[in-house]
């Protein structure tokens, strides 16, 4: 209904890690059919990466830049896509996605230097492998998505325009961190409790967790 009063003409719906994954995907993809009338598309991991990076190509034009990278970090896994000329050469999904990581390793918060070196050489465990591929590709720029990425990006923004006496529009457009800042944020929000990332970085408190 909500679409059907925005004026579209056809209903396109995906599911993705959560049903990838769950025991009941397959009743709930049924039950969507039979009592919503939804269709729904069951993606792989690498389909998702594919239709991300499409999208992320189209959004910023990316063949301005010969090679790329385009990351996108959801509940229950990231996708990764090489980009050439604005068309993906290699894809990648990877089961890390931050709801995921936070139940298998998040005792407490904020986390404890041991809880936080485990999750930190699983990650590297993981990726390890494919990391070669995209180190040959000889990245120029790397383009991230999603809520995860999108809250880094706006505690950056909101922090440089503080500085200069500046505003948020309502309306954010994209940002652009180093590598150098995003890696001061992690460590930062790290050391916080939740109700601190609420305060001190203005996350929703969804994020905050």
């Amino acid at each position: 209904r909500v679409a059907e009063s925005h004026g579209a003409r056809e209903l396109i719906a995906v599911a993705t890690s959560a049903v990838r994954e769950a025991t009941n995907g397959d009743q709930f993809i049924t039950r969507a059919a039979e009592e919503a009338g939804v269709e729904i598309d069951l993606l792989s991991g690498i389909e998702e990466a594919r239709l991300i990076a499409l999208a992320v190509s189209v959004r910023h034009r990316q063949s301005n830049w010969r090679q790329s990278l385009v990351i996108d970090i959801g509940g229950g896994s990231t996708e990764l896509a090489v980009m050439k000329n604005g068309e993906p050469t290699t894809l990648i999904s990877f089961k890390l996605g931050a709801v995921r990581l936070t139940e298998q390793y998040v005792k407490s918060d904020p986390l404890g230097e041991k809880q936080l070196r485990r999750l930190r050489s699983e990650l590297r465990e993981v990726i390890a492998h494919r990391a070669p591929e995209i180190e040959a590709a000889r990245i120029e720029a790397c383009y991230g998505t999603s809520g995860t990425i999108n809250a880094l990006a706006a505690l950056s923004l909101r922090r440089r325009l503080a500085a200069v006496g500046g505003r948020m529009a309502r309306r954010r457009l994209e940002h652009s961190l180093t590598l150098a800042e995003l890696r001061a944020i992690n460590e930062e929000l790290a050391s916080y409790a939740p109700e601190e990332r609420v305060r001190a970085a203005q996350l929703n408190r969804q994020r905050a967790e």
